[in-house]
């Protein structure tokens, strides 16, 4: 392999390394933020789960970053807030009056916000959580194609898995030229005696 070819392979890797490690860390720190409003739309890719709410909104669960985001009838993002699952996961529903239930795991809450992301109403949940019916609408949310780490935490944990893989191939490369090298000097100076 030319150094050119490695020294790329090299700068390649540690980008999608870091990014894909960055992208994992921002996934974990957004799902364990405290509960409130979102300053702007995180990447989402496959949404699952969707609820449409009676005004044609769309109310799209995230729980691998923590947050719920509201589209507009035209998929235009509208707004986004965290919820307080404990980085755990949660279901959505569509409540009454055009409202949004949500149920955590690890919390045990029943929320219920309006579609702006204002808390109605806090309790405790009881029940089991594996009756609690999520939606089966599935729908695909582009993005920024640069922002596509912060998609799913295991999408990040693979381009950093996958840049280590790049960097592991270019540092074998030297070290194979470099034992080529000196299996190469050592048999010159052989015929040499």
């Amino acid at each position: 392999m030319k150094l050119r070819h490695r020294a790329l392979l090299v700068i390649l890797g540690i980008l999608l390394m870091t990014g894909g490690f960055a992208g994992f860390l921002a996934s974990m720190a957004s799902a364990i933020h405290s509960a409130g409003p979102a300053p702007s739309e995180w990447p989402v890719g496959i949404a699952t789960s969707v609820v449409t709410l009676g005004n044609g909104e769309h109310a799209v669960p995230l729980p691998p970053s923590g947050r719920i985001q509201v589209y507009d009838r035209d998929w235009r993002y509208k707004t986004g807030w965290w919820v307080d699952a404990g980085g755990g996961d949660f279901v959505i529903q569509p409540g009454a009056s055009g409202t949004l239930v949500v149920t955590t795991v690890r919390t045990d809450l029943r929320l219920t916000y309006d579609s702006d992301g204002r808390l109605i109403q806090q309790v405790a949940f009881t029940g089991k959580y594996w009756q609690v019916k999520p939606s089966r609408d599935t729908r695909m949310i582009f993005t920024k194609p640069w922002f596509f780490v912060l998609y799913d935490p295991f999408v990040a944990w693979g381009v950093g898995v996958l840049g280590m893989a790049m960097l592991a191939v270019a540092f074998w490369s030297v070290i194979s030229s470099m034992m080529r090298n000196q299996l190469e000097m050592l048999q010159t100076r052989g015929g040499r005696s």
